[in-house]
């Protein structure tokens, strides 16, 4: 009887489903039952979110400059109107 040799290694497969956000390192471990298990090591979305807040942050300071502009010209016309 021949030696039993395993199993096989795909190549260029993703093997199982990609559960994390890219952004996120994840490292291989064991879990409670002895399978080997990936895990989310750090926070990858406050990495993405924080990412996402100095793109977004310029846009809000953008908006917030046009609606304040837009309050100032709204409170004039109504105290051209009052007198």
């Amino acid at each position: 009887m021949e030696n039993h040799k395993g199993r096989k290694k795909k190549k260029n497969q993703l093997l199982g489903k990609k559960r994390y956000l890219v952004t996120c390192p994840v490292k291989r471990g064991r879990n409670d039952n002895g399978q080997i298990d990936r895990k989310q090591v750090g926070g990858g979305e406050r990495r993405k979110w924080r990412r996402e807040t100095e793109k977004e942050r310029k846009r809000k300071e953008e908006n917030w400059a046009k609606e304040k502009k837009e309050q100032e010209e709204e409170e004039e016309e109504e105290e051209v109107e009052a007198e």
